[in-house]
């Protein structure tokens, strides 16, 4: 039975990234046997303008719609990082909400795991099955951000 599957992810291809490529190849893997539709941002990281050059654009394995993000993915503050984040929550959701499909199964990848949030909105409108990705949850993680962090035992 072919199913129809939503992927859910902040990160996907032709951005530049292991989380982009990675499901690329996912959602192409399911394509052979199911439907899959991807629902993800415009791509922006290292820098937006680069993605406006063709040769980073050939047949995507799947339907994608994008949501346009005005925070700069790239930013080191955190503030804005965070802001990026609710930012992108924010539109993916409304996409779900307003969306007339209906999906089996909802396939979301962190990170951010921000994006668990629309992934259960999903779940709950269309009764779908949920599967998470977890990817990439290093306390290290923050250092990136310039932020020391301590662990005390």
């Amino acid at each position: 039975m072919v199913k129809k599957i939503l992927v859910l992810t902040q990160n996907f291809y032709p951005e530049i990234g292991s989380a982009a490529n990675r499901l690329k190849n996912i959602a192409a893997l399911l394509s052979e046997d199911h439907q899959v539709d991807v629902l993800t941002s415009a791509p922006t990281y290292p820098n937006k303008e680069i993605y406006q050059q063709n040769k980073f654009w050939d047949e995507a394995p799947a339907n994608v719609t994008r949501v346009t993000i005005r925070t700069q993915y790239y930013t080191s503050n955190l503030f804005f990082r965070l802001l990026l984040y609710l930012e992108t929550i924010i539109k993916l959701t409304f996409r779900i909400i307003f969306s007339k499909e209906k999906y089996d199964i909802v396939l979301i990848s962190t990170p951010p795991i921000f994006i668990s949030i629309p992934g259960i909105i999903a779940k709950w409108k269309w009764k779908a099955r949920l599967i998470v990705d977890v990817r990439d949850l290093w306390p290290d993680a923050l250092e990136g951000l310039g932020r020391k962090q301590t662990v005390s035992t």
